[in-house]
């Protein structure tokens, strides 16, 4: 996968721009999701093991990559099979690999990010190992955040590969943050992974400048709780509510 996402970028006119890097060994790597390129873009840059929606499977050529590399997928509509997938990458870890995936469970133009799911994150509880907090933002060619790449609403893959190679270039900034270590302290496997989840999902919001958006309303708004979505959503739903990243 490292290898094959390397390639795969120089063919498509992609650049990548790393700031830090991840720790060395194990680690839950996580971070803002806005294209099918993250998982390109993160891989290329060091070998680790991606979690991905099962409608991958789905997807030419894509669909093979990921099953002969070790591709963890995640059924976001089976709920029963969320123990089994944090069994799994919980395994992963324990063996040294580094883990990738998009707590968000969708993507976004940029605008916000997602309030994250919790279940990865106790994973990396389970394993005792660090989670590698990472924020991607695309640029043009005049190194002004674009848009294009998002991969949104009802386009399909195809649409999407197809504007991106229209672009005459594109830039990713990768930015790797301070490692957060997953410790378990409260007794309750439930508070723990809400306390790690919220602390990575801010670091990612800051250093974005870019709000939070709930998947649900606080008791304390007087709106009706708006439903989870589980397609992929543009960065600023009029329609959900939003905590800035100090909130």
């Amino acid at each position: 996968m490292h290898k094959v996402s390397a390639t795969a970028l120089s063919a498509l006119g992609v650049r990548t721009e790393v700031i830090g890097g991840p720790r060395s060994g194990a680690a839950l790597v996580v971070g803002n999701h806005v294209s099918w390129l993250d998982i390109l873009v993160l891989s290329a840059g060091t070998p680790m093991l991606p979690v991905a929606k099962s409608e991958i499977r789905d997807w030419p050529v894509i669909s093979g990559i990921g099953r002969r590399t070790g591709t963890i997928f995640l059924d976001r509509f089976r709920l029963r099979g969320l123990p089994d997938v944090v069994d799994q990458v919980a395994r992963a870890l324990r063996q040294g690999y580094k883990v990738q995936g998009f707590p968000e469970a969708t993507t976004r133009c940029g605008d916000a990010i997602g309030e994250f799911h919790r279940c990865l994150f106790q994973a990396a509880i389970d394993a005792a190992v660090a989670v590698a907090p990472v924020t991607l933002q695309y640029l043009d060619s005049e190194r002004r955040r674009t848009t294009a790449p998002a991969f949104l609403g009802d386009e399909t893959l195809i649409d999407s590969v197809r504007r991106v190679l229209a672009l005459r270039e594109v830039h990713v900034r990768v930015h790797w943050l301070p490692a957060i270590p997953a410790i378990a302290g409260t007794g309750k496997p439930a508070v723990d992974r809400a306390r790690l989840s919220t602390l990575v999902e801010r670091a990612v919001a800051r250093d974005l400048g870019v709000p939070v958006v709930l998947r649900t309303l606080r008791r304390t708004m007087p709106t009706a709780t708006a439903p989870m979505s589980q397609g992929r959503q543009p960065g600023s739903a009029r329609n959900e509510p939003a905590r800035t990243a100090a909130a």
